[in-house]
């Protein structure tokens, strides 16, 4: 008679232990155990029950888990954030109802979505991946993968994708051309030489910083606010049509001409080191930052009426010695705020004629250098001269032809002489 009581107690028992998942990494279960939405019983496991029957999210960042077995079990799991963990390896195949996973910062060298069709956030930035396949992620809206080495990176399937951040990767190709509804790209610091867009109206800001871009088409994107293109090797860059266009930044690229004729709305133009010869902003009522350090220029119209909100560091046409008008609202804002342009460019409301011959020709600034008094010989009335010193401070303002140095330092100072016939800049060196 107990040996007929014991058999059926012992089946009971096991029976029992059966239905716990298998979870081996104790900071994994302790985060799982500790969690009541899930441990409904307050037991020291997770039954499979629990697990299964778990249609919410885990949070499970930074807590030092290095494997996530037992993630298998929660097939209703909607969200999990495993991100700043040591995981080298994830099986989410069971997790069909995921819509949202956070795996960045971990060893990961793979990564299989292919059954987590449903996802529309995937966020795998700094891994370790070479490859990602996403054919079957048609759900996908937001796509972070930076920080990896990914070579390719097929987006054809991904129709409803919105924002994309895969910079600091080895992408050599960028097709976006069935991504209609992206807003946001983000592609630094990659080696990307092929851009191919799309019908994209909703794209906003596109940042493709430090890649191999030789021409680059982004006309008729009528909604796009910002576009970086720095550090490439651009030859040919196309914005026509781009009607929204506030921030264009294209420092350190190889182009001597672009056509901004129907980027009426620009505001901020960053075009350094490149071969540009000219310029004319004279219809952009909004345009208020100009830094154009190190080109070829020799013509620049940036007479559009709003002069006054473009201040001192927002203007910079140095290291363009060909430069020797610039036209603009007002002659004496522009010499007493603009003051990171050549010795050699002078300020003009009318560069058509230039300044007066005689001015051009006749100001002498002697002796430069000097040791304290140096004099001003021009042939044209002088209204005034201003004293600048290396940082843009205006130093003196005098009428007298003669000026002094005696209580200035040593160094190099910016004179604006103000006659009749216009504005000449000159550099004077004390010694």
């Amino acid at each position: 008679m107990k040996r007929l009581l014991f058999f059926p107690i012992l089946i009971l028992s096991f029976s029992g232990n059966a239905q716990n998942v298998n979870i081996p990494d104790a900071n994994f279960k302790a985060y799982l155990v500790a969690n009541t939405q899930i441990n409904t019983n307050s037991d020291t496991e997770i039954q499979i029950t629990e697990a299964n029957a778990y249609a919410g999210q885990i949070y499970c960042s930074s807590q030092s888990i290095t494997d996530l077995t037992g993630i298998e079990e929660f097939t209703s799991l909607t969200t999990l954030d495993v991100a700043i963990n040591q995981l080298t390896s994830l099986d989410l195949s069971n997790n069909v109802a995921l819509t949202t996973l956070s795996c960045g910062t971990n060893p990961l060298g793979s990564l299989d979505v292919s059954s987590n069709v449903l996802l529309t956030r995937l966020y795998c930035n700094d891994n370790q991946l070479t490859s990602l396949d996403l054919t079957t992620n048609i759900a996908l809206v937001d796509l972070i993968c930076s920080g990896n080495q990914l070579v390719n990176l097929n987006l054809n399937n991904n129709t409803n994708l919105e924002t994309l951040n895969a910079e600091n990767n080895l992408l050599t190709a960028l097709d976006l051309s069935n991504n209609s509804l992206i807003e946001t790209v983000n592609v630094q610091d990659n080696s990307i030489a092929t851009f191919t867009k799309g019908t994209n109206n909703n794209l906003l800001t596109f940042y493709a910083t430090n890649n191999s871009l030789t021409t680059a088409d982004f006309s008729d994107l009528p909604m796009l606010y910002t576009l970086s293109l720095q550090n490439s090797v651009l030859t040919s860059l196309n914005v026509q049509n781009c009607t929204n266009l506030t921030y264009l930044y294209i420092t350190d690229n190889d182009l001597s001409t672009i056509d901004l004729s129907t980027n009426l709305n620009l505001e901020n133009l960053l075009c350094a080191s490149n071969n540009f010869t000219s310029f004319d902003f004279s219809g952009m009522q909004y345009f208020k930052e100009f830094i154009a350090s190190n080109n070829q220029l020799v013509s620049v119209n940036i007479a559009n009426g709003n002069n006054a909100n473009m201040g001192t560091n927002y203007f910079k046409t140095d290291n363009n010695p060909n430069l020797t008008c610039i036209e603009v609202d007002d002659v004496n804002y522009s010499t007493t705020n603009w003051l990171n342009v050549d010795g050699t460019a002078t300020f003009s409301l009318n560069c058509s004629n230039g300044v007066d011959e005689n001015v051009m020709n006749e100001l002498v600034v002697f002796p430069n250098p000097t040791k304290d008094v140096f004099t001003i010989s021009s042939n044209e009335k002088i209204n005034s001269i201003d004293i600048y010193n290396a940082m843009g401070k205006l130093v003196q303002t005098t009428n007298s032809a003669t000026s002094t140095l005696t209580d200035f330092e040593n160094g190099v100072y910016f004179i604006s002489v103000n006659t009749e016939g216009g504005s000449i800049r000159s550099k004077i060196i004390k010694e």
